[in-house]
């Protein structure tokens, strides 16, 4: 049956048309986010999460594919993080993605998704980013950049951040 569930959310994933990308790949884990000391592999899963959204919506960034390498020099130069390394939401506004809020109850996440907004979720406590790709009653469908899970149970979803194209 688990074999069954992850091949159901990997064909979702390929239809929804979004591109997997790990925070820790070698073109990009050791790039610095934003102008921190951190790199992408050790705290780029938000940047990771936003990369696969763009991507898959095709956007190009500097006339490049979305990555999470490309992403993040772009947010560098472009007003995309405050204080070294935090993500402005609002800036992928630059990019054709308007950023419609914080949502903390599971419920409001999954309405704003069946509405046909994206997510990117904010799980483990509130330590880790991943994109939602989809929902049913008992959680979300994810691409997690960190970790490579494919799912994410509702009681692990701490917060999300959701944007409309």
């Amino acid at each position: 049956m688990l074999k069954v569930i992850i091949l159901l959310v990997l064909a979702v994933s390929a239809l929804a048309g979004f591109p997997y990308y790990s925070q820790c790949d070698s073109r990009w884990k050791n790039d610095r986010l934003g102008t921190s000391s951190d790199t992408l592999c050790s705290a780029g899963c938000l940047v990771s999460s936003v990369a696969m959204m763009l991507a898959g919506y095709n956007v190009k960034v500097n006339g490049a594919d979305a990555t999470p390498q490309t992403l993040n020099t772009w947010l560098t130069a472009n007003g995309g993080y405050a204080q070294g390394n935090l993500f402005v939401w609002g800036s992928v506004g630059k990019l054709g993605f308007s950023y419609t809020g914080r949502f903390t109850s599971v419920s409001d996440i999954k309405s704003k998704m069946n509405q046909g907004q994206i997510c990117i979720l904010n799980v483990n406590n509130g330590g880790h980013w991943v994109l939602a790709t989809g929902s049913d009653a008992n959680g979300f469908s994810v691409q997690d950049p960190g970790f490579g899970k494919q799912r994410q149970s509702n009681a692990e979803v701490y917060a999300s951040g959701c944007f409309s194209r």
